[in-house]
């Protein structure tokens, strides 16, 4: 089960609605900025209830307005996602979200208008009748998880009340600890813990300052009014226990029994990174078996403080997991690098020009498979420049690609001398020239195949 269409209307940029289409597994979502990705990822995480996005709720300024100056904002935003590829579990599951075609649909609906607490009133329906009761349980059971653009991985990861970290712990034991609590037993941990406590508060140095305390205590407010202290590790329940669990790092694959492990704020930020992702994953993995709903990770601009080895690296890890898991994963890149190492059917361009949006999923251009294939083969870092471009210019040769740039800049000056034009270049227009290395114009044509503004 995947998110395979998402409709958007009257979000942000989104005036007129659009559709995107997504896959299962791997989706990089490329485009220059200001092309809608990152509002695609936020409509996602507005659609599912995402925790950090439902905290903060819809602003004022998510309503859709032109720009012109007579402008007023649109009066209602709508998104809507289809899921596919749903089990006979799953049909059951979202029976009160199916369509007639057996897709499970979500829908939410914002109207601009302010409700008693100030929030702007929402609707949320499943199916296609939007006066049907909403079942909140199979929301609530979708796992999605955001990483932004600008992530501070180890903020994310300290230890404290709702890290990341002690929930995935607390999620793996979730069994275990629902069992004991019900049979009024400590889980293992818990004892440990106690005991340690207790051994730790008999020793000389630790007694004499917790009498020391107390009895200070008891002279400053009397026995009446006094209260007792006791010196020991945090609390005693698993939960806060595993809150004050904190993941360190070394600096290599294979460290000794008795090697020195350090603080993230020593690590890199491209490192700690990985090591959230990786703990985001671990958590996906390690839970697989406790849910038959959609696992979804968004993830915004992959390539950040990451080298183009690392990148690489990590784009095919995430590919593979998502294969090997069910996770869908959705990421937004400037990466030329990641464009070039993503198969084409992977990838779904943004292009806007004006005041039109183009959203193109590559694996709906009617490509046909020996183009796929060569295009799959050349479209290295250099050629893949035409995925983030406003336009293309495609060459035979080197001699071209140097030659065709320059007569542009020649024509544009004399041109903007005429027109009061500010474009002096093709860079300027957004326009790539794009070196084909011979007469390959045949595959790589087909790429603009789906384009429809």
């Amino acid at each position: 089960m995947y998110l395979s269409k998402l409709r958007i209307d009257n979000f942000r940029m989104f005036g007129k609605p659009k559709i995107v289409s997504l896959h299962q597994g791997l989706n990089l979502l490329v485009g220059e900025n200001g092309c809608g990705k990152s509002t695609v990822i936020d409509a996602i995480r507005i659609l599912l209830n995402e925790s950090e996005f439902s905290r903060e709720g819809i602003r004022a300024e998510d309503f859709y307005s032109s720009y012109s100056t007579d402008s007023t904002p649109a009066d209602h935003i709508f998104i809507s996602g289809i899921f596919s590829g749903l089990s006979e579990e799953q049909k059951v599951e979202y029976l009160t979200w199916l369509t007639p075609k057996f897709d499970a649909k979500l829908n939410v609906e914002y109207s601009n208008t302010l409700n008693a607490r100030s929030f702007f009133k929402q609707k949320r329906w499943g199916g296609n009748s939007s006066n049907s009761i909403f079942d909140w349980e199979p929301l609530n059971d979708i796992q999605c998880v955001y990483l932004p653009a600008l992530r501070d991985a180890e903020r994310k990861l300290r230890s404290g009340r709702g890290s990341r970290l002690a929930r995935f712990i607390t999620n793996l034991s979730a069994d275990e600890l629902l069992e004991k609590r019900k049979n009024h037993e400590p889980i293992q941990l818990e004892a440990d813990v106690k005991q340690f406590n207790d051994k730790t508060a008999g020793k000389a140095d630790i007694r004499r300052a917790n009498e020391l305390i107390n009895a200070s205590l008891k002279n400053a407010v009397g026995s009446i009014f006094g209260q007792s202290t006791r010196i020991q590790f945090n609390e005693l329940s698993y939960e806060r226990i595993v809150e004050s669990l904190r993941l360190l790092f070394f600096p290599g694959i294979n460290p000794d029994e008795g090697t020195a492990y350090r603080n993230l704020f020593e690590n890199s930020l491209g490192y700690n990174n990985l090591i959230y992702i990786a703990t985001i994953l671990a958590e996906f993995e390690g839970l697989k078996e406790k849910y038959t709903t959609p696992r979804i990770l968004l993830i915004e601009e992959l390539e950040a403080h990451l080298h183009p080895q690392l990148q690489i690296k990590l784009l095919k890890y995430l590919d593979k997991q998502a294969a090997d898991y069910d996770i869908q994963v959705i990421i937004t890149t400037h990466s030329t690098t990641l464009a070039a190492a993503t198969p084409i059917n992977q990838i779904i361009c943004f292009n806007k020009s004006e005041n039109c949006l183009s959203i193109v999923s590559l694996s709906e251009c009617g490509i046909n498979k020996n183009a796929e294939d060569f295009i799959n083969r050349w479209l290295d870092a250099t050629k893949s420049t035409l995925l983030f471009s406003k336009a293309n210019i495609f060459v035979e040769g080197i001699a071209e690609a140097i030659l065709i740039p320059k007569l542009a800049e020649i024509y544009l000056k004399k041109y903007g001398k005429e027109h009061h034009s500010v474009i002096g270049s093709l860079e300027d227009a957004g326009v790539s020239v794009i070196n084909m290395n011979g007469i390959y114009f045949q595959y790589f044509m087909q790429l603009y195949n789906g384009i429809v503004y």
